[in-house]
């Protein structure tokens, strides 16, 4: 017969235990209802910060992160995302960026901390981009971003982009590129080959996700991934 000291010792241990399964429990669902981006592709050392928490995890190809979390790119390495609003995010080396939050008609604002980052959505005003230079609205576009120390680069390759800071403001299009210094407003600069920024962003191996849905609903995630990963095929494959 167990005494009062080994019943307490074994209720102990199985308070231990349930914690720990609800804890593995809890780790294996998924982090939000509402994923805002998905890893598509991973080279190199890529990592990732869920929201309230402070350590880094690798980021793996088909993990999903929520409005909160922390994608960064080390040295050497480079990541693919889709979007939740069926846009692409292609990350440079040693680039980081946020997903701040989920705006009215599914218009998602990122933050792009640190790094360069090539962006593609063929959907009018579902992406919205701060820096810590500049900030940007988009409007259906192809473009290119890329913050340095003391200042942020935009290149609009197709499109529409609205750089604003609290300095002032500009709008690009087609083939216009533009740099906002700290504390300045952004300003026209011409690039004689502007593509050449984004030749790391141009060979990614293809991602398809199988069959394309019955219907063209944009309102169906699983269509808006497929889309998705049909453009990051065409990219990789120089369409």
């Amino acid at each position: 017969m167990l005494t009062v000291k080994s019943r307490h010792v074994f209720s102990s241990l199985l308070f231990i235990l349930l914690m720990v399964c609800l804890s593995t429990t809890s780790w294996a669902q998924e982090p939000c209802e509402r994923w805002a981006g998905k890893i598509v592709s991973v080279q190199g050392i890529v990592e990732a910060q869920r929201v309230g928490q402070t350590h880094w995890d690798p980021a793996r190809l088909n993990d999903t992160y929520c409005i909160g979390d922390m994608i960064r790119v080390h040295k050497n390495s480079r990541a693919a995302l889709v979007l939740a609003n069926g846009a692409t995010l292609r990350l440079d080396q040693e680039s980081a960026i946020t997903f701040s939050r989920l705006e009215e008609k599914k218009t998602l604002f990122l933050k792009l901390l640190e790094g360069a980052a090539h962006f593609f959505s063929r959907i009018p005003h579902t992406l919205k981009l701060a820096t810590p230079f500049v900030n940007g609205a988009v409007e259906g576009t192809e473009f290119f971003v890329r913050v340095d120390e003391n200042k942020t680069f935009i290149s609009v390759f197709e499109g529409k982009v609205l750089a604003s800071n609290s300095a002032g403001s500009l709008s690009l299009t087609d083939g216009q590129s533009a740099v906002a210094d700290a504390g300045k407003a952004p300003v026209a600069r011409v690039v004689a080959r502007p593509r050449d920024a984004v030749h790391w962003a141009l060979y990614y191996p293809p991602v398809i996700y199988g069959k394309a849905p019955a219907e063209e609903d944009t309102n169906d995630p699983r269509f808006l991934v497929y889309q998705a990963s049909m453009l990051l095929s065409g990219f990789a494959t120089g369409v």
